[in-house]
């Protein structure tokens, strides 16, 4: 079901927890649950970017982050990338892509939400490691970082060290408007 054309309050749910612009339910064995935020490109188009490209989404990290409110003006992720924010490059790291995102319309609460499965980098690191700060949900428009729309962003403070990571998202997707 699309959602109608128009403009969307961004809430971010977390357990079950209507929460003001910042929240969100990211687990993993180490990592901080915080969200930072959407970038501005994507509040209130999110959900008609996953109806329209419901297989193209992307999850990638950063080691290093520009200040959030900077982070939310970039429109592509090669602008964000341009900026001082930097790409993990710890052994083993590659992008998470041609994710298939699942749009879910709650009628009786106004809302809608988004998922994509969870991720995990097996043996993140070990010759090579980074300390992350950021992971970045975006989705892919053409072909290249110039149509790599963010849309959201959630602090991710992992150290990699050889072992796994992981995300786990909540029961409430990782992006809801309503």
């Amino acid at each position: 079901m699309a959602m109608e054309p128009g403009v969307y309050e961004v809430r971010f749910i977390q357990n079950g927890i209507v929460r003001e612009v910042g929240t969100f339910g990211l687990e993993t064995t180490v990592a901080d649950e915080s969200v930072s935020g959407v970038f501005n490109v994507a509040k209130g188009a999110a959900a008609g970017l996953a109806n329209a490209f419901p297989n193209a989404f992307v999850a990638l990290l950063l080691r290093r982050q520009e200040a959030d409110e900077v982070m939310e003006d970039y429109d592509t992720v090669a602008a964000l990338l341009a900026g001082e924010s930097e790409e993990a490059t710890f052994t083993n790291y590659a992008r998470k892509t041609g994710l298939t995102a699942t749009v879910e319309v709650d009628d009786a609460g106004d809302a809608a939400s988004i998922s994509i499965p969870n991720q995990a980098w097996l043996t993140a690191g070990g010759a090579v490691n980074n300390s992350l700060v950021k992971l970045v949900i975006a989705v892919q428009t053409g072909a290249d970082d110039t149509t790599l729309i963010p849309l959201t962003h959630h602090n991710f403070q992992i150290i990699t060290n050889g072992s796994a990571i992981a995300t786990g998202f909540n029961e409430d997707g990782f992006y809801r408007v309503q």
